[in-house]
């Protein structure tokens, strides 16, 4: 009666203490639940009754357990996996905890890993489609063997049958197309062999056109021509061939013919050289374009190409010149942008012809590319190139209307400053270009 008569007399005080009555009796039920199940339990002292899901708000308490995380302290790092476990989806989307079970996974013993990959996997798509959770999947492949493990090739599974609202939501090219996608996949050409990726890489291959002028996709067909074998080089260089003027100029898909040009085997680099130079867009104007430039600069790296690049740069008209990506190759290219009239640019190519560069023969013969037939001086002109060459020619030949005279000026400025250095061991780039 008492109680109730201050209750009634003093209610502020009352309120307060039905407050101390209900965090009781919260803080009593999650005790007893962690009684009951004891994955609840935190293993850092005197926070024991602290929930594994806190951690997705709790910065601190995650940089708590991060920092006794180590590969020497077995012991604690079963405790945190028990006690994550069941929230470990929720916490590898979280800002702060995702961090958390990142190093749990690279701390953890084979056995304890794989379960704890295994959960994760099952969750594929919440992961590479969020901003945090990319990284955890991304870590769950880099500590994962490929060989010895069901992880990955379960994960390229899910990818290769994935399902979505819209066609342009399904199967691997939208997991390729994504913001973060794109980082997973990236992971997965790096960890695992062209084997075990089996179908994966043949549907990249197929839509490399696609993909390389999308603005993530590019990056995945980037990291197959850095990673992957001559062979599938070779299969994503004829496929840009085919489009090989509008993806040297394009924003995203000039990466990729970049790309190209620097991983690819000297037969290959020749094949993509020949088709850029038979387009019918000039190298000039090429050069002069914002993302063609690029690739232009690319070119001049290439013993075989540098010296008729060169040449062609020394014919540039004021309107090129005044383009500040031409401006920015003709400085790699070491030319001075002076207005030149015809005679003073014949008189500059002596001093081009100091760049000494090695016969085509001799490139291709030390690339170890199969020849259709053998270096002499009589060799005909449709058996001076490597079998594969001689296909993607022909193909780009077919494929485009295009002039093939500028690529012929092109290996026969080369010839000029080769000459003018040095002897030509066998075939001489003057035939060179009548073989392109």
């Amino acid at each position: 009666a008492r109680a109730g008569s201050w209750s009634k007399w003093s209610p502020e005080v009352a309120e307060e203490a039905d407050g101390r009555g209900e965090a009781q009796a919260k803080a009593e039920a999650k005790a007893e639940e962690c009684r009951r199940d004891d994955v609840c339990l935190c293993p850092l002292p005197g926070h024991a009754q602290r929930s594994a899901g806190e951690l997705a708000e709790d910065s601190k308490l995650c940089l708590e357990v991060i920092a006794l995380l180590d590969p020497k302290n077995g012991s604690f790092n079963e405790q945190v996996l028990k006690w994550v476990f069941p929230s470990a989806t929720r916490l590898a989307l979280a800002e702060g905890s995702c961090r958390l079970i990142q190093k749990l996974l690279s701390v953890l013993s084979a056995a304890s890993r794989d379960r704890l990959t295994g959960a994760l996997v099952q969750h594929w798509v919440e992961l590479y489609e969020s901003r945090n959770g990319n990284h955890v999947l991304q870590k769950v492949i880099e500590v994962t063997p490929s060989t010895d493990s069901e992880i990955l090739p379960l994960l390229i599974e899910k990818i290769l049958a994935k399902k979505g609202p819209t066609k342009e939501t399904e199967g691997p090219i939208a997991v390729a197309r994504h913001q973060y996608g794109c980082r997973v996949l990236e992971r997965l050409i790096e960890h695992c062999t062209e084997g075990s990726l089996g179908a994966l890489v043949e549907r990249y291959v197929a839509s490399v056109d696609e993909l390389c002028r999308h603005q993530y996709g590019n990056f995945v067909i980037q990291h197959l021509l850095e990673h992957g074998s001559d062979e599938l080089r070779l299969q994503i260089n004829r496929q840009l061939l085919k489009n090989i003027e509008v993806l040297s100029t394009h924003r995203t898909a000039s990466h990729v013919v970049q790309m190209a040009l620097q991983h690819s085997p000297v037969h290959d680099q020749i094949s993509l050289a020949t088709g850029i130079f038979g387009t019918e867009l000039t190298l000039l104007d090429m050069a002069a374009s914002r993302y063609g430039s690029y690739v232009v600069q690319e070119l001049l790296d290439l013993p075989f190409a540098a010296q008729g690049v060169r040449r062609r740069l020394v014919e540039a008209s004021e309107q090129h010149k005044q383009s500040p990506a031409f401006q920015r190759v003709a400085e790699k290219a070491g030319l001075a942008l002076l207005p030149m009239t015809p005679g003073a640019a014949a008189a500059s190519l002596p001093l081009l012809a100091q760049h000494q560069q090695p016969s085509l023969a001799e490139l291709i013969d030390a690339s170890g590319a199969p020849l259709a037939g053998s270096w002499d001086s009589s060799t005909t002109m449709s058996t001076m190139v490597p079998v594969s060459l001689a296909e993607d020619a022909a193909s780009a030949r077919t494929t485009s209307n295009t002039s093939w005279g500028s690529l012929a000026t092109f290996a026969t400025a080369a010839a000029e400053g080769a000459s003018a250095s040095a002897p030509v061991p066998t075939a001489s780039w003057a035939s060179a270009a009548q073989a392109c």
